[in-house]
């Protein structure tokens, strides 16, 4: 989480039932992200990366979503790095 922190995204962590998630309430590459979608697969394999397990885009800022919203599956929360 601080790494994301220290560069802009604003990330907080979602408790659900069988899956959790991570919302990313700024995006740091806003207007090249509405050019080309592939700054948030980079971002969606960043947060994999750093959780160590795949992870699902389930919202974007950039489709005019408050935030964007990343899926982890359930226990993902405790590997984070």
């Amino acid at each position: 989480m601080n790494f994301l922190e220290a560069r802009g995204y604003f990330p907080a962590l979602v408790h659900g039932g069988k899956s959790s998630g991570l919302t990313l309430a700024n995006c740091p590459y806003l207007e090249a992200a509405r050019d080309t979608r592939a700054l948030c697969e980079f971002d969606r394999a960043l947060v994999g990366e750093l959780f160590g397990q795949r992870v699902r885009l389930a919202g974007r800022i950039v489709d005019r979503d408050p935030v964007c919203t990343f899926t982890l599956p359930k226990g993902a929360l405790a590997s984070a790095r």
